[in-house]
């Protein structure tokens, strides 16, 4: 991929919209640039693996946000890897 391409992603928010706007909106950010932000933010974080995180509740579907994703490999692996710390999977399967 050259270096000048952009990276898309979309986002299904799932009626999370809303939140996303205002808080991006008192930052003083578009919503591109807030998503940006935290996606790095999360990205950046160091995670202890003997750190366990507890399992999300799938009882309330109404909450589950879907995102896509294209990555480089290392990042992509890295993603894995937490996910798996964390106890989640990757591609959920979601009840329609």
């Amino acid at each position: 991929m050259p270096a000048d391409s952009r990276d898309r992603v979309t986002v299904d928010l799932r009626g999370a919209g809303s939140v996303v706007h205002q808080w991006a909106m008192a930052q003083g950010l578009t919503v591109a640039a807030f998503v940006r932000r935290a996606v790095l933010k999360m990205a950046e974080a160091a995670v202890d693996p003997a750190e366990s995180c507890p399992p999300v509740s799938t009882a309330d579907r109404r909450h589950l946000l879907k995102v896509t994703l294209r990555l480089p490999a290392a990042h992509a692996l890295l993603l894995a890897m937490r996910a798996r710390a964390a106890d989640v999977s990757q591609g959920a399967m979601s009840p329609r």
